[in-house]
């Protein structure tokens, strides 16, 4: 997961927020009256006190007497908030009291100053734009730039967020509501980077409205990193190769791997084996730092869809859990099409309550369930037609369920039978792939079946990722045979066929290829 760049984390937010400084100087008096001096920015908010004296902008600097508490509040303007999320984007921890000020329990806009009888104290506040878009560019070395016009007071007018190799931190980007946010990934080649929300294409920049004060999206890149938390002196490796450790007595615990990193496709299947003395794989309390999708005996196996952590223990070692902490996510469901029906499971019932704050990396399960006169058609995003739908949040950020209405048998003579409309799934087979050496390259020729008429886009890439060849057709339902041309050297390389149909079903075909 990603890190913020300079200056678009929450301490650089101080420089556009509201600063309250509280000079407590001592008078020659029988009160011991003393000063209460406050700065506010214009157009974030207002502080005022009780006991009245203070209402910043405006009264800034009022008398208190000494050994007294004077409870200061702090209201923002409209389209702002008071209060800084922590770099996992933790709505629980967004504090905007600083220094000398002691927060009331229960109502963070309030804190509490103790006058005292001599010397100064300060205190700080810290205001921001209400509307917070938790930004994740999700391995491969990635990044994703926001940018919006005409920045208003406590925005950033572009600011970029890059992918973090060990992971565990979003990126936190404030506006004001109602803004458009335009993402541009880096780098972009069909397929990737997917997107977790179903507003944006796949490999493309994507522009989001800030309806909601809290929103997460996730771009989704080739590559992803895993690693193993090692407790006790043994052996790890990884199938496919990529990782493999061993480490001594006197050097545990200990990362595997040490140094860099050892990455894998994403969505690949990565089977974690540890050698050594009575191993034990542990799964973190909370398993979205930290665990195994399942184990055999020594075996680990993990689903590269994300920066993933296991953590292993030899010769009953204990498991330290120096590892990345959580990291927040807001998932959410909707609705679509002109049927009904509700989306539950996980803390979802929608019906009335469609989103919830979650971690990063938590395993949802969603169920549609369509209304009496209408039908389930299919997930945006994730899980096809099937209305069981299993998910990983941050991947996966939004999920839509798809209702149509069904026609119903007309009770007017005379009677007619009418037949719901049906939505043919698209079924795509690439039966064969022939390699034919040409003048300064190679000529592909794909046998390709489909049951609908679609768009069919071919790309051929290194294994590292790199595009060498692409073309796309337009085709007819049946047997098709398309030919391409690519210039490239022999070796290995991976053909990725992407076929979408009228109605915007996407199936995608993987095959390994040799030219030579």
């Amino acid at each position: 997961m990603p890190r913020p760049t300079t200056g678009s984390g929450p301490r650089a937010w101080l420089a556009v927020c509201l600063v309250v400084t509280a000079a407590l100087l001592v008078v020659p008096t029988a009160a011991h009256a003393q000063a209460i001096a406050v700065t506010v920015s214009d157009g974030l908010g207002r502080v005022t006190s009780d006991p009245p004296g203070i209402d910043c902008p405006g009264t800034c600097t009022a008398p208190f007497a000494a050994d007294n508490d004077v409870t200061l509040i702090a209201t923002p303007a409209p389209g702002y908030a008071f209060g800084v999320p922590d770099e996992q984007g933790d709505p629980v921890d967004e504090s905007g009291w600083r220094f000398g000020c002691e927060g009331v329990p229960g109502d963070p806009s309030r804190c509490t100053v103790d006058v005292l009888p001599s010397g100064e104290t300060e205190v700080g506040a810290a205001f921001r734009p209400a509307a917070l878009l938790l930004v994740v560019a999700n391995g491969g070395g990635g990044s994703v730039t926001a940018t919006v016009s005409n920045p208003q007071v406590g925005e950033t007018g572009r600011q970029t967020c890059n992918s973090d190799q060990r992971g565990g931190v979003v990126c936190p980007f404030p506006y004001v509501p109602g803004r458009a946010v335009t993402l541009t990934p880096s780098p972009f080649a069909a397929p990737f980077p997917v997107w977790s929300d179903d507003d944006c294409l796949d490999a493309a920049p994507c522009t989001l409205v800030l309806d909601e004060l809290r929103r997460s999206i996730t771009a989704t890149f080739a590559t992803q990193n895993v690693f193993v938390r090692v407790n006790g002196p043994g052996r790890v490796f990884s199938t496919p190769a990529g990782l493999d450790c061993t480490f001594a007595e006197d050097e545990v615990p200990a990362d595997c791997p040490d140094e860099g990193t050892a990455s894998f496709r994403t969505g690949e299947e990565v089977t974690l084996t540890a050698v050594g003395t009575t191993p034990v794989w542990e799964t973190d309390p909370s398993p979205t730092r930290a665990g195994c999708d399942s184990t055999d005996g020594a075996v680990c196996r993990v689903v590269a869809e994300r920066t993933r952590w296991a953590a292993v223990e030899f010769a009953g070692a204990q498991n330290d859990g120096q590892y990345p902490p959580r990291a927040s996510a807001r998932f959410r469901a909707r609705k679509a099409g002109d049927g009904s029906g509700t989306v539950s499971g996980s803390g979802i019932n929608c019906g009335s309550r469609c989103s919830v704050e979650t971690s990063y990396g938590e395993r949802f399960v969603l169920v549609a369930d369509a209304s009496s006169g209408s039908r389930f058609v299919r997930w945006r995003r994730g899980c096809g037609t099937r209305s069981r739908c299993a998910l990983t949040v941050g991947p996966i950020t939004r999920a839509t369920a798809v209702f149509e209405a069904v026609a119903r048998a007309a009770t007017v003579p005379p009677p007619t039978i009418r037949t719901p409309p049906r939505i043919t799934t698209l079924r795509a087979v690439l039966n064969r792939v022939r390699v034919r050496r040409v003048r300064r390259g190679f000529r592909l020729g794909l046998a390709i079946r489909t049951n609908l008429a679609a768009r069919v886009g071919a790309r051929v890439m290194t294994r590292r990722g790199r595009t060498v060849a692409r073309r796309s057709w337009q085709v007819r339902a049946g047997h098709r045979r398309l030919a391409m041309r690519v210039r490239a050297r022999r070796g290995r390389y991976r053909l990725i066929v992407a076929v979408r149909s009228a109605d915007g079903q996407v199936q995608r075909i993987n095959r390994k290829l040799q030219l030579r």
